[in-house]
């Protein structure tokens, strides 16, 4: 596991370019056996994978644990509950992925912000609070589509989060942290630790 400084960094594959949602077909098992394959640790699957693979396979996503066990992957996040205003419509869509992350033992469920609001950032609180009393975390993942395009910017939400609810963390995605503006001195922010994991 790399690190720089005092941050370690875990690497995840992330299935999200090889989904149902860019019109591929559904290859999760496939994808878990490549990764390990070629050894890493963790695997990152989107939900759009996740949601074809549960309705061809009778609701369920638990054949996908075993089978990421076998190959020594864990299951870093789940790819990406979006945060809104609407404290209902929130509620549901976390409640989809905590269902998928019993069924996984995924550690973390990785979040978005539809808007950067007051509103929503309450509605972010309760749900982390939720979230974490069930036992996963929230891991923002920032990015130059969304309302918070800064690294600098993603680490006070993150921060302001752990003041409120255990088990928050910052997911920096390589791909968005390129093209956002944010170049390697700007790790700098992200470079501390907390108790509160």
């Amino acid at each position: 596991m790399p690190s720089v400084g005092a941050v370690t960094w875990s690497l995840a594959y992330s299935t999200l370019d090889r989904s149902p949602f860019f019109e591929r077909p559904e290859t999760l098992e496939a994808q878990l056996r490549a990764a390990s394959g070629v050894g890493f640790d963790w695997v990152s699957p989107d939900v759009f994978s996740l949601r074809a693979y549960r309705d061809a396979h009778g609701g369920s996503v638990r054949e996908l644990q075993r089978i990421a066990r076998d190959g020594g992957l864990g299951f870093f996040d789940l790819n990406g509950v979006a945060i809104s205003a609407d404290p209902a419509g929130t509620r549901r869509a976390v409640d989809e992925y905590l269902a998928l992350a019993e069924q996984l033992d995924a550690v973390w469920i990785q979040t978005r912000l539809a808007a950067d609001t007051p509103a929503t950032r309450e509605v972010y609180a309760a749900e982390a609070e939720r979230v974490a009393a069930a036992g996963f975390g929230f891991l923002y993942e920032y990015s130059p589509f969304g309302p918070i395009t800064r690294l600098g910017d993603a680490a006070a939400l993150v921060a302001e989060m752990a003041a409120l609810a255990p088990r928050q963390a910052l997911n920096i995605d390589t791909w968005h942290f390129f093209r956002g503006g944010d170049n390697v001195d700007d790790l700098d922010c992200a470079d501390h630790e907390h108790d509160d994991d």
